[in-house]
């Protein structure tokens, strides 16, 4: 998932379709929100409280096909690709929720509150 901060003055529409173009150079619009989700979780022994707004988005110059498996790697921890539902379901996704909840997309936003075990 793409990360990044709301700046001052964005909707977090606008923020998913900046940090797309910041992190990978690819132009993307937000169609519509799917989930904002409550993440607990720990990382590097710090507890952290996520607040996310996932959306379902459009790959305006459709980018995404034409671009080998890795798009990006960041500090060798994560990796940016064009995957399968199939090949989905080997890979460790974060939040885990993930696995399950896109292969279902919801008709209307949900508010999803995920605690890491």
């Amino acid at each position: 998932m793409i990360g990044g901060r709301i700046q001052l003055g964005e909707d977090s529409a606008q923020a998913v379709e900046r940090e797309f173009e910041e992190e990978l150079g690819i132009t993307v619009k937000a169609e519509r929100l799917l989930w904002t989700v409550e993440n607990f979780f720990t990382y590097k022994s710090r507890l952290y409280h996520e607040f996310s707004f996932i959306y379902l988005i459009h790959d305006v110059e459709d980018k995404f096909r034409e671009i080998a498996e890795v798009v990006s790697l960041q500090a060798e921890a994560f990796q940016y690709g064009w995957i399968t539902f199939e090949r989905m379901k080997e890979l460790t996704l974060k939040p885990a929720f993930l696995q399950e909840k896109l292969l279902h997309l919801p008709a209307a936003p949900e508010h999803l509150i995920f605690k890491e075990s």
